[in-house]
């Protein structure tokens, strides 16, 4: 049998209240509206009213076609942004990416500036295509990590391969070079170069996310990606709920404890899996 979870609301709301006023965070004609509490015990999740470091603009391309291109301008935390395919992409600090509203008939086009993860869905119908300043990386569904800005190196691009396959071909110069599951290549001196991805690389794109009025069946997707853990809504309608939140190293538990209160919903655990329904 099911044994429902029961959330203690208690003074932490008000805690999370006070320090948001302090911080300027809440608009003055708001400071009196009264916030419900929980308790979290040891865990480290904040949503915030306000959301900072964030940036989304409608540009055009040649053809005058309309692009969004967001911009994460908050460095420690990843903003979590998903495509109308379902894909995922985890963009650091300061980094900007660019993609149209919906993608054309044969491809998936998007354009990146910084360091980024991408869990690509895979559609064989239509490849994925990731433009850089100086390379062109085709995938068809994989999970790889991709960075054009790096300062510590001598290399001006550099893409590691989680999981799939991708091809990545210089604008200038050269054939695809294949790039593999564990490998990764480096653009240093106008070549492409092989070699195998550091360990730790990855970890740092997860363990500090955040959401800016994403629907709450991607954010489950993003949890299940990052954690393995299923999280089933109990009605089709609570799919497009949408919500601003950060996970800073939580529980599946903690994480899902967070969205039920931020939006009024209750949940049950059973093993691995969570259901959340409404009251």
């Amino acid at each position: 049998m099911k044994q429902t979870k029961l959330v203690d609301t208690g003074k932490a709301w008000e805690n999370l209240q006070n320090r948001l006023t302090q911080e300027n965070l809440i608009p003055e004609n708001r400071k009196k509206l009264r916030l419900h509490s929980w308790n979290l015990t040891g865990a480290a999740v904040i949503i915030f009213c306000i959301f900072t470091g964030f940036g989304i603009y409608v540009l055009s391309d040649k053809s005058g076609n309309d692009l969004l291109s967001v911009t994460n301008e908050e460095s420690g935390t990843s903003l979590v942004t998903t495509l109308e395919d379902g894909s995922t992409i985890y963009l650091t600090g300061n980094t900007s990416i660019s993609y149209p509203e919906h993608f054309k008939t044969h491809e998936r086009t998007v354009e990146i500036k910084g360091d980024a993860l991408f869990e690509v869905i895979k559609d064989q119908e239509r490849p994925f295509i990731v433009e850089t300043e100086h390379v062109r990386i085709k995938v068809l569904g994989t999970a790889f990590r991709v960075n054009t800005n790096d300062k510590n190196s001598s290399s001006s691009f550099e893409l590691s391969v989680i999981r799939g396959l991708v091809e990545v071909t210089g604008k200038s110069w050269g054939n695809p070079v294949p790039v593999a599951a564990g490998e990764s290549v480096s653009l240093i001196n106008g070549r492409l170069l092989k070699g195998n991805p550091k360990t730790d690389q990855f970890s740092k794109f997860n363990s500090r996310i955040r959401f800016k009025d994403e629907n709450l069946d991607n954010i489950l997707r993003v949890i299940k990606q990052t954690t393995g853990t299923n999280v089933i809504l109990g009605s089709d309608d609570l799919k497009d709920l949408k919500l601003n939140v950060s996970f800073r190293n939580n529980s599946p538990d903690a994480m899902v404890k967070v969205i039920c209160i931020a939006l009024k919903l209750n949940y049950t655990s059973e093993d691995n899996t969570f259901y959340i329904y409404k009251p």
